[in-house]
């Protein structure tokens, strides 16, 4: 039977951020991927839209839509990793993402993050 990885010795539990930001993550992941070929479907087959427009407003929302889900998802995701291998670029970029989604629609997400991450033990092993 396969063990789970522990964190290494000495980095305080980051648990519950690291499942917000994974799970901030994979919401970004899946609607890049799958908002994708909606936005160019939704262009392509409009038809107040001519068709001399539609194909490159599809394609260009369609890229936009795409580069922004990933990106940020693959930002929130390696955030997660970073934080349980207890690098201090991913404690500052928990603390950048928990403030962004502190003043936005996922305040109790980014309440927990700031909240786990702050903690004076959590704190002072990444910053120290």
């Amino acid at each position: 039977m396969e063990t789970q990885e522990s964190p290494p010795v000495g980095v305080p539990s980051t648990g519950l951020a690291q499942a917000v930001l994974w799970l901030c993550g994979a919401c970004y992941l899946v609607l890049g991927l799958g908002l994708t070929p909606t936005a160019y479907f939704l262009f392509t087959l409009d038809p107040e839209i001519p068709d001399a427009l539609a194909e490159p407003l599809g394609i260009g929302f369609a890229v936009v839509l795409f580069v922004v889900g990933v990106g940020i998802g693959g930002v929130n995701v390696a955030a997660a990793v970073g934080l349980r291998a207890g690098a201090r670029w991913a404690w500052y970029l928990a603390m950048a993402l928990g403030g962004l989604y502190l003043v936005s629609s996922c305040m109790p997400l980014g309440a927990v993050i700031l909240w786990q991450c702050s903690q004076e033990s959590t704190r002072r092993f990444f910053v120290d």
